[in-house]
């Protein structure tokens, strides 16, 4: 997966899916890519996502890092809802 991507970053938290209508959707997210950083703070794993969104409430707006192909870029999401992602 890591080559099919390019991806390169060295730690991070690795988008394998994007459900439509999501926060991540919205802010651009997609499969392949690697966030590496929310708001400033490292993301190391997939686990590091939820610690540093735990206290957010929807509508709250955050920034994300990510790699995508070998590439950095940032994107802000604004979190939402379960029920509004319809999930």
């Amino acid at each position: 997966m890591l080559q099919r991507y390019a991806v390169t970053a060295p730690a991070g938290a690795f988008v394998s899916d994007v459900v439509a209508g999501s926060s991540a959707a919205d802010a651009g997210l997609q499969p392949g890519d690697v966030i590496t950083s929310i708001d400033g703070t490292p993301v190391l794993s997939a686990s590091d996502v939820g610690q540093v969104l735990r206290g957010r409430n929807a509508g709250d707006s955050v920034k994300i890092t990510y790699e995508r192909e070998g590439r950095t870029a940032t994107a802000t999401a604004t979190l939402k809802t379960r029920a509004q992602t319809g999930n």
